[in-house]
Protein backbone atom coordinates (compact mmCIF):
# COMPACT_ATOMS: atom_id res chain seq x y z
CA UNK A 1 0.00 0.00 0.00
CA UNK A 2 1.52 3.69 -0.87
CA UNK A 3 0.69 6.03 1.77
CA UNK A 4 0.86 9.67 1.67
CA UNK A 5 2.73 12.04 4.33
CA UNK A 6 0.40 13.56 6.62
CA UNK A 7 1.68 16.45 8.84
CA UNK A 8 0.00 19.73 9.13
CA UNK A 9 1.49 21.66 5.74
CA UNK A 10 1.97 19.32 3.21
CA UNK A 11 -2.04 17.97 3.93
CA UNK A 12 -2.71 21.29 2.71
CA UNK A 13 -0.47 21.37 -0.24
CA UNK A 14 -1.93 18.20 -1.07
CA UNK A 15 -4.89 18.77 -0.94
CA UNK A 16 -4.81 21.75 -3.18
CA UNK A 17 -3.11 19.35 -5.59
CA UNK A 18 -5.74 17.23 -5.57
CA UNK A 19 -8.70 19.73 -5.66
CA UNK A 20 -6.65 21.22 -8.68
CA UNK A 21 -6.20 17.70 -10.93
CA UNK A 22 -9.83 16.78 -9.90
CA UNK A 23 -11.87 19.61 -10.97
CA UNK A 24 -10.24 19.64 -14.44
CA UNK A 25 -10.04 16.12 -15.22
CA UNK A 26 -12.81 14.13 -13.40
CA UNK A 27 -16.75 14.29 -14.66
CA UNK A 28 -19.42 15.40 -12.29
CA UNK A 29 -21.26 12.68 -10.59
CA UNK A 30 -24.12 12.57 -8.63
CA UNK A 31 -24.21 11.32 -5.05
CA UNK A 32 -26.37 8.38 -4.95
CA UNK A 33 -27.80 5.29 -2.38
CA UNK A 34 -25.58 1.94 -2.10
CA UNK A 35 -28.93 0.21 -2.96
CA UNK A 36 -27.12 -2.83 -3.39
CA UNK A 37 -25.87 -2.78 0.76
CA UNK A 38 -29.65 -2.57 1.99
CA UNK A 39 -31.45 -5.41 3.29
CA UNK A 40 -35.60 -5.15 2.32
CA UNK A 41 -35.91 -8.53 3.97
CA UNK A 42 -36.10 -6.20 7.21
CA UNK A 43 -38.94 -4.04 7.66
CA UNK A 44 -37.37 -0.10 7.98
CA UNK A 45 -39.48 0.66 11.08
CA UNK A 46 -38.33 -2.58 12.56
CA UNK A 47 -35.01 -2.02 12.68
CA UNK A 48 -33.75 0.99 10.11
CA UNK A 49 -30.27 0.35 10.32
CA UNK A 50 -30.50 -3.26 9.53
CA UNK A 51 -32.47 -2.53 6.64
CA UNK A 52 -30.39 0.80 5.62
CA UNK A 53 -26.88 -1.64 6.00
CA UNK A 54 -27.68 -5.08 6.34
CA UNK A 55 -26.00 -6.38 2.75
CA UNK A 56 -22.85 -4.16 3.65
CA UNK A 57 -22.36 -5.24 6.79
CA UNK A 58 -23.10 -8.82 5.88
CA UNK A 59 -20.56 -8.89 3.13
CA UNK A 60 -18.00 -6.20 4.57
CA UNK A 61 -15.22 -7.40 6.62
CA UNK A 62 -12.98 -5.14 9.28
CA UNK A 63 -9.64 -4.66 7.48
CA UNK A 64 -6.92 -6.63 9.76
CA UNK A 65 -5.04 -3.22 10.51
CA UNK A 66 -7.91 -1.35 11.55
CA UNK A 67 -10.63 -1.27 14.59
CA UNK A 68 -13.39 -0.15 12.73
CA UNK A 69 -14.81 0.48 9.51
CA UNK A 70 -17.23 1.70 7.63
CA UNK A 71 -17.84 3.99 4.41
CA UNK A 72 -16.01 6.88 5.98
CA UNK A 73 -12.87 4.80 6.43
CA UNK A 74 -13.17 3.65 3.03
CA UNK A 75 -13.41 6.59 1.50
CA UNK A 76 -10.46 7.98 3.09
CA UNK A 77 -8.61 4.94 1.88
CA UNK A 78 -9.47 5.78 -1.74
CA UNK A 79 -8.77 9.35 -1.50
CA UNK A 80 -5.59 8.27 -0.03
CA UNK A 81 -4.38 5.89 -2.74
CA UNK A 82 -5.47 8.70 -5.66
CA UNK A 83 -3.42 11.18 -3.79
CA UNK A 84 -0.79 9.09 -4.01
CA UNK A 85 -1.16 8.17 -7.36
CA UNK A 86 -1.48 12.07 -8.20
CA UNK A 87 1.67 13.04 -6.88
CA UNK A 88 3.28 10.62 -8.22
CA UNK A 89 1.99 11.10 -11.44
CA UNK A 90 3.07 14.64 -11.00
CA UNK A 91 6.41 13.60 -9.90
CA UNK A 92 7.01 12.15 -13.16
CA UNK A 93 6.17 14.64 -15.32
CA UNK A 94 7.81 17.32 -13.17
CA UNK A 95 9.16 19.45 -16.38
CA UNK A 96 5.65 19.69 -17.89
CA UNK A 97 3.81 20.07 -14.28
CA UNK A 98 2.02 22.62 -13.28
CA UNK A 99 3.73 25.20 -10.16
CA UNK A 100 1.50 23.80 -8.07
CA UNK A 101 1.96 19.97 -9.27
CA UNK A 102 5.31 20.54 -9.35
CA UNK A 103 5.75 21.80 -5.49
CA UNK A 104 3.55 19.01 -4.41
CA UNK A 105 5.70 16.83 -6.34
CA UNK A 106 8.87 18.21 -4.80
CA UNK A 107 7.51 18.25 -1.28
CA UNK A 108 6.39 14.42 -1.73
CA UNK A 109 9.82 13.28 -2.91
CA UNK A 110 11.31 14.75 -0.45
CA UNK A 111 9.09 13.46 2.43
CA UNK A 112 9.50 9.84 0.96
CA UNK A 113 13.34 10.26 0.53
CA UNK A 114 14.10 8.07 3.62
CA UNK A 115 17.67 7.15 3.09
CA UNK A 116 18.05 11.27 3.03
CA UNK A 117 16.33 11.74 5.75
CA UNK A 118 18.21 9.57 7.61
CA UNK A 119 21.21 10.93 6.59
CA UNK A 120 20.63 14.08 7.67
CA UNK A 121 19.67 12.49 11.15
CA UNK A 122 19.01 15.47 13.71
CA UNK A 123 20.45 18.49 11.50
CA UNK A 124 17.05 19.84 11.22
CA UNK A 125 15.80 19.41 14.55
CA UNK A 126 19.07 20.42 16.48
CA UNK A 127 18.32 24.35 16.51
CA UNK A 128 14.90 23.60 18.23
CA UNK A 129 16.56 21.07 20.53
CA UNK A 130 18.96 24.31 21.46
CA UNK A 131 15.89 26.19 22.36
CA UNK A 132 14.80 23.71 24.69
CA UNK A 133 18.58 23.03 26.06
CA UNK A 134 18.41 26.80 26.76
CA UNK A 135 15.63 26.88 29.05
CA UNK A 136 16.80 28.28 32.64
CA UNK A 137 13.47 28.95 34.14
CA UNK A 138 9.74 29.83 33.84
CA UNK A 139 9.70 32.48 31.49
CA UNK A 140 12.56 30.55 29.04
CA UNK A 141 9.78 27.28 29.03
CA UNK A 142 7.02 29.63 28.96
CA UNK A 143 8.75 31.16 25.39
CA UNK A 144 9.25 28.38 23.99
CA UNK A 145 6.09 26.42 24.81
CA UNK A 146 4.43 29.45 23.49
CA UNK A 147 6.59 29.84 20.15
CA UNK A 148 5.17 26.08 19.32
CA UNK A 149 1.26 26.51 20.77
CA UNK A 150 -1.20 25.77 17.86
CA UNK A 151 -3.93 28.14 18.33
CA UNK A 152 -6.61 26.77 16.19
CA UNK A 153 -7.29 23.64 17.85
CA UNK A 154 -11.28 23.39 19.13
CA UNK A 155 -12.83 20.81 21.23
CA UNK A 156 -16.32 21.24 21.04
CA UNK A 157 -17.19 22.16 17.06
CA UNK A 158 -14.87 20.93 14.36
CA UNK A 159 -13.48 18.77 17.22
CA UNK A 160 -10.23 19.02 15.91
CA UNK A 161 -7.81 18.05 18.70
CA UNK A 162 -4.46 17.44 17.02
CA UNK A 163 -0.95 19.39 17.49
CA UNK A 164 2.72 17.88 17.65
CA UNK A 165 3.22 20.30 19.94
CA UNK A 166 2.48 19.95 24.05
CA UNK A 167 -0.39 21.75 23.94
CA UNK A 168 -2.74 23.76 21.97
CA UNK A 169 -4.85 26.77 22.34
CA UNK A 170 -8.95 26.87 22.42
CA UNK A 171 -10.43 29.85 22.91
CA UNK A 172 -14.33 29.67 23.15
CA UNK A 173 -17.41 31.01 25.84
CA UNK A 174 -16.37 30.02 29.33
CA UNK A 175 -18.36 26.79 30.54
CA UNK A 176 -18.95 28.66 33.70
CA UNK A 177 -18.63 32.14 32.17
CA UNK A 178 -20.57 32.29 28.49
CA UNK A 179 -20.60 35.79 28.73
CA UNK A 180 -16.75 36.16 28.36
CA UNK A 181 -14.37 33.94 26.29
CA UNK A 182 -11.41 31.95 27.44
CA UNK A 183 -8.40 30.26 26.72
CA UNK A 184 -8.21 26.73 27.13
CA UNK A 185 -5.02 24.43 26.90
CA UNK A 186 -5.19 21.30 25.70
CA UNK A 187 -2.60 18.68 25.33
CA UNK A 188 -0.72 17.74 22.70
CA UNK A 189 -2.08 13.77 22.68
CA UNK A 190 -0.11 10.60 23.39
CA UNK A 191 1.61 8.58 20.73
CA UNK A 192 0.55 5.41 21.54
CA UNK A 193 -3.31 4.89 21.93
CA UNK A 194 -4.05 5.60 25.20
CA UNK A 195 -3.24 5.86 28.80
CA UNK A 196 -3.28 1.96 29.30
CA UNK A 197 -0.29 1.64 26.82
CA UNK A 198 1.71 3.23 29.22
CA UNK A 199 1.08 1.54 32.29
CA UNK A 200 -0.98 -1.63 32.16
CA UNK A 201 1.02 -4.32 33.94
CA UNK A 202 0.89 -7.28 31.19
CA UNK A 203 3.22 -8.64 29.08
CA UNK A 204 1.26 -7.47 25.88
CA UNK A 205 1.66 -4.57 26.62
CA UNK A 206 5.27 -4.19 27.92
CA UNK A 207 6.38 -5.84 24.91
CA UNK A 208 4.50 -2.59 22.88
CA UNK A 209 6.53 0.19 25.41
CA UNK A 210 9.67 -1.65 24.40
CA UNK A 211 9.45 -1.45 20.35
CA UNK A 212 7.71 2.06 20.95
CA UNK A 213 10.55 3.58 23.21
CA UNK A 214 12.89 1.83 20.13
CA UNK A 215 10.94 3.34 17.31
CA UNK A 216 11.18 6.61 19.09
Amino acid sequence: MTSVPDSHGFSQLKYLLLGTVLASSMAAQSPGIDVEGMNPAIAPGDDFYAYASGKWMERTEIPADRSAWGPSGAISEETSQRLAALLQAAAEKRATATPVERMAADCYTAYMDEAAIEARGLTALQPFLSRIAAITDKAGLARVLGATLRTDVDALNMTNFYTENLFGLWIAQGFDDPEHYTPYLLQGGLGMTDRAYYVTDSARMEGLRVKYRAHI
